[in-house]
């Protein structure tokens, strides 16, 4: 693994608020270190998510079809199970 990705970051999820629980509850019961948006950050934007999970090393699990990203394409370290489209923010989006 390159030098500035944790070892363990291949056991680091953060499963996106509409990711199913069952789904959750058994990676946690694999050993997984999985952060779920629902109870542990909720009613964080899109944009949020992605920057904790870049800055943890975490993949971003979601079933989200209009993931927002800064610059409206798919980042690395997302993985989805249903067809995405990625939507660019609007400048507003920033705005506090």
């Amino acid at each position: 693994m390159p030098a500035n990705i944790p070892a363990d970051a291949s056991r680091r999820r953060l499963a996106d608020e509409n990711f199913p629980k069952p789904v959750v509850d058994a990676l946690r019961a694999e050993g997984q270190d999985v952060l779920w948006v629902r109870t542990d950050c909720p009613g964080w934007r899109d944009l949020a998510i992605l920057e904790l999970a870049e800055a943890e090393s975490r993949i971003v699990l979601t079933v989200d079809r209009n993931l927002e990203t800064p610059t409206g394409t798919l980042r690395a370290g997302i993985v989805t199970t249903a067809p995405m489209k990625c939507v660019p923010l609007s400048p507003a989006s920033f705005a506090g």
